[in-house]
């Protein structure tokens, strides 16, 4: 993995690896030329793996509004709706993990992505969006501070 930055809270460690962008909602966002991978970070994953039971992305084709639902998960009480985090047209879906959500246990910045969405201003879209360290200091307790990592 890249270099990250690392919190720790609840007694959980979260890494954020810093060559993605954050959403306030938990996703993040990894630029690919004209696309971006959007996936979870660790921290939402955290809070939802318990329940999780299975993820339902909207298919390729389907035309992304910032802030509205692109997806939802599924957890043994609720669904929980995933807001996008940029506009775009979905251009593929992680079929792999709609079907074994587990590939989230392991490889969250990897394999365990959520959806490619194809963008035609990502330096705009990106201004909603925040870097790993300052994501980080937005989760992390005030008497701990983030610390970038090499893996």
């Amino acid at each position: 993995m890249a270099q990250c930055v690392e919190i720790v809270r609840d007694g959980l460690t979260c890494v954020f690896p810093v060559d993605a962008y954050y959403s306030s909602d938990g996703l993040w966002v990894r630029e690919e030329g004209n696309s971006v991978r959007i996936g979870i970070a660790d921290h939402l994953y955290h809070c939802i793996s318990p329940n999780l039971s299975s993820i339902e992305i909207s298919p390729p084709g389907t035309s992304l509004q910032l802030g509205k639902p692109m997806g939802s998960f599924e957890l043994l009480k609720a669904d929980v709706q995933i807001p996008s985090p940029i506009g775009g047209v979905v251009a593929e879906i992680n079929e792999r993990l709609l079907i074994d959500v587990a590939l989230l246990d392991d490889d969250r910045y990897g394999e365990g992505w959520l959806a490619v969405v194809g963008v035609e201003d990502f330096a705009s879209d990106r201004q909603g969006l925040m870097s790993a360290e300052t994501y980080g200091v937005s989760l992390a307790p005030r008497e701990s501070q983030p610390a970038a990592t090499a893996e």
